[in-house]
């Protein structure tokens, strides 16, 4: 089994290769692959696949709410997910390099390629939108500053909290380039899982490649209901839970997360604007100390809590950030990699 070093050097390609076709020949010796029993060693390391994602699901469950550490958390599971998902990718093809190119497996590795390249749009938009939200936080930090001397600078806080809720105006720049949500809504957001007839290392195969696909999905839906995403809201992928319980665990996990949202979403009826709770906290208090100065109240108590609403944003988007740029790098790679195995396995 190669070590994590070693899938890293695995040579890639940057260059999308179209599946050739199959001569008379490969295609029933394709046949005689596809019948070949999985090894222990595949099952094994199927399972642990399963069974580390479910587990990564299910801690999910702990979050009340979307935030940056509920994010976090679902990019660590991608990133490990597609450790596994490339160590078992490894095993699978470094014995039969043709297993990726069977006829019963060729569209699926096409989704996940192609899933691959919207989950790299996403955090593309998403790294933008950082910027202007970094800097709709800054209005309330400028805020929050003004309130601090006694006496309080009431009009400069004013000024800046007008700004932080003209909320509208904000979103729509945020989003004006996002491509993301565009491109899951033409996605087929229900997967077949693999068919009963997939059997042996094709049928492995099959399923690892059905479970990341599912998780890069997921990905992305929830990426764009955390944030404000435009062209209005998409449905959320629905996995198809295939024979196995721990394949069955994963995706009641999932399921089990996207009603939790929805609901969410629709309870507060957020509909197209960003869910993030870190957001959230900033724009309730900053509503709060807006009300405050209204009433001629003392705003020292809430601007307070505000700023410490301010801190955990700001502190919360710089680790988000630095995730987010590990998981485009490991996309990146992963995409390549799985370009490189169809080359080989279409020559075979």
């Amino acid at each position: 089994m190669p070590t994590p070093a070693e899938l890293r050097r695995v040579p890639s390609t940057s260059a999308s290769k179209s599946f050739r076709g199959l001569s008379v020949l490969s295609f029933r010796r394709n046949q005689i692959d596809y019948m070949e029993p999985s090894t222990e060693e595949e099952m094994y390391l199927l399972e642990l696949l399963h069974s580390r994602l479910a587990a990564s699901l299910q801690s999910l469950h702990s979050y009340p709410n979307l935030s940056l550490p509920f994010l976090n958390d679902l990019l660590d599971a991608l990133l490990c997910t597609g450790f596994d998902f490339k160590a078992l990718l490894f095993l699978l093809l470094s014995r039969n390099p043709a297993l990726i190119s069977l006829p019963s497996l060729d569209r699926a590795v096409s989704y996940l390629l192609d899933f691959y390249i919207k989950v790299l749009d996403l955090c593309n938009d998403v790294s933008l939108s950082l910027t202007s939200l970094r800097h709709w936080n800054g209005h309330a930090d400028i805020a929050a500053t003004a309130l601090r001397p006694s006496p309080p600078q009431l009009s400069r806080a004013s000024r800046a909290l007008s700004r932080l809720l003209l909320r509208n105006s904000l979103e729509k720049k945020m989003t004006r380039s996002w491509s993301a949500p565009r491109q899951l809504q033409s996605t087929p957001v229900c997967f077949a899982a693999p068919r009963g007839s997939d059997f042996g290392s094709a049928g492995v195969l099959a399923a690892a490649v059905h479970a990341m696909s599912t998780l890069l999905v997921f990905t992305i839906w929830a990426m764009t209901a955390a944030f404000p995403c435009c062209g209005g809201t998409v449905s959320p992928p629905v996995p198809s839970p295939a024979s196995g319980p721990r394949q069955m665990a994963w995706a009641v996990a999932m399921v089990g997360l996207q009603e939790r949202i929805v609901g969410e979403r629709e309870r507060e009826g957020k509909g197209e604007v960003w869910m993030l709770a870190e957001t959230q906290a900033v724009e309730r208090l900053g509503r709060e100390v807006m009300e405050a100065m209204r009433n001629e109240e003392e705003t020292a108590a809430v601007a307070a809590k505000m700023e410490e609403a301010i801190q955990d944003l700001g502190e919360g988007l710089g680790l988000f950030e630095k995730n987010l740029r590990e998981v485009f790098d490991c996309v990146v790679r992963s995409r390549e990699e799985v370009l490189r195995f169809v080359d080989e396995g279409s020559r075979h």
